[in-house]
This record gives structure tokens, sequence and C-alpha cells, in this order.
């Protein structure tokens, strides 16, 4: 004889209810975090580029009204490089002036030693929008390098190079990152367990039905489901049951009725 297929093992109403709708939560927490998470990466690299453009476009009016004041420009770029520093934290700003095609005439304090003249041209594109570079010691750098021309006679062009230490920045990035993550895995296992909760209590009229089913025999034909608290897609099933009991028990009793009938015309002569 050929043996039975093997039944397939199929997923209760309540399992797969519960993994639908933590699978939709999830879904959607995921979706909201990342959104999070982009809107505040780009408002902050947003904000770093503004703000090293307008230090680089500031030292470039300096330039071009003071182009001789050099003790004026070393005192407003030293000035500009201290200014970042203030702060609820550390935003190192670092800039340079250099007349081409090879002259530094001022820059700020430590600037050669992170980022020497002529490794700075070769990461930067004159005119270019700010680019992101990491030092060897891991700090993040926003770059930004503009050639200006001087308005005498001279026609001098000048190079002005700015730098701004993003570091402190990209920590608080990450620090973000990493709570968006954890509010994240903290949200999957609320989803799973409230998705398990809620669908067993919401199916749990359906199982009192099944109990109540149970319950009824060919000698409690009498009993009903009623119109208890069963939700609107119950309701209308209790309501057919109902009838189809009815027309049961008045099948069962008129077949008793004849059953007796017929017994007592057998014992009549």
């Amino acid at each position: 004889m050929p043996k039975p297929a093997p039944v397939k093992a199929t997923w209760s109403i309540t399992n797969r209810l519960a993994f639908l709708y933590a699978a939709s939560t999830i879904l959607l927490l995921a979706i909201i975090t990342g959104v999070l998470f982009w809107v505040v990466l780009t408002f902050v690299q947003k904000q770093q580029a503004q703000f090293l453009t307008e230090e680089v476009d500031e030292v470039k009016a300096l330039m071009q009204q003071y182009r001789y004041a050099m003790d004026f420009l070393e005192h407003e770029i030293v000035a500009e490089g201290a200014a970042g520093k203030r702060g609820s934290y550390l935003r190192s700003l670092y800039m340079r002036i250099v007349v081409l095609p090879d002259d530094p005439v001022v820059e700020t304090p430590g600037m050669s030693s992170v980022l020497p003249r002529a490794f700075f041209d070769s990461l930067v594109t004159p005119g270019h929008a700010p680019k992101q570079w990491t030092a060897e010691d891991g700090r993040r750098f926003l770059l930004q390098s503009v050639t200006v021309r001087s308005a005498d006679q001279a026609g001098e062009y000048w190079r002005i190079q700015g730098a701004l230490d993003i570091s402190q920045d990209q920590r608080l990035i990450a620090d973000y990152q990493r709570l968006s993550l954890l509010v994240l895995l903290l949200g999957v296992v609320i989803a799973v367990v409230s998705g398990v909760v809620i669908t067993r209590r919401g199916l749990q009229p359906l199982q009192e039905i099944t109990e109540a089913t149970r319950r009824i025999t060919g000698s409690r034909l009498s009993a009903r489901m009623g119109h208890k608290h069963w939700p609107a897609e119950l309701d209308a099933l209790a309501s057919a049951f109902d009838q189809m009991l009815d027309r049961l028990e008045e099948a069962f009793n008129r077949l008793s009725q004849f059953s007796a009938d017929l017994a007592h015309e057998l014992r009549t002569p």
C-alpha cells in the first residue's frame, strides 16, 4: 500500500497574525529610524560645510581688504582658529593663505604638522565643494580650498586653504547611530511581544466559540451560542451556527418522535 503523504505543518492564525503584526511594526520602525538618522546626518554635514565655507569667505574678504596688513591677517586667522575651540565641544579650525605659486603668507599655528601645504593641494581641488578626509590618527577633517586674484595692479593669485576638525561631530553621529540601533532593537522586542499578546487576546472569542461547540452533544442540542460579546465578524458565525442547531434539533426531535411512534406500533397488535 502506498504510504500516505506527510501532512505539512502549517502556522496557526495566531502565529500568522502575530508575525505579520511584528513584521509590519519592525519595518515601520526601521524606516522611521533610518529616515531620522539620514535627516540628522544630512543636517550636520550641511552645517559643517556651511560653517567652513563662511569662514573661508570671511578670510577671502579680509585678504582682499587687508592684503599688506600681515599682522592683522595673522591675528584674525589665529583668532578664527581659537574661536572654533570655544563652546561645548572641540571643533578646531585651521586656515592658511598662500601666495601662488608657493609662498605661504600666514596660517593657523600647528596646521603644517597636520596638513602640509603640498599635501593639502593633493587632496582638494580649488573651487570645489568641501571634502572629508581622515588622518592617520583617526581625526576627521572637512577641507576646502579657493583661489583668489588680487584686485591691485600686481595681479597676484592667492590660495586660501581651510580645514575643519569634525571628529567630535562624527563621534556624536556615531553615538546617535548606536542609540538609534538600540531603540530599534527595543522596538523589535516590544513589537514581537505585543504582537503575540494582542493576537491571542483578539482571537480569544474564537477560542470561546470553539469551547462552546465542544460542549454541544446529542443530549444538549438546545444549547446556543447566543448574542454575547462576540465581535461583528464572529457574531454572524454564531448566528448561523445557532440556526444550524435549530434545524438539527428540529430534525432530531422529528426522528425521535418517529422512532417512538414506530416502537409503539410494533408493540401494539
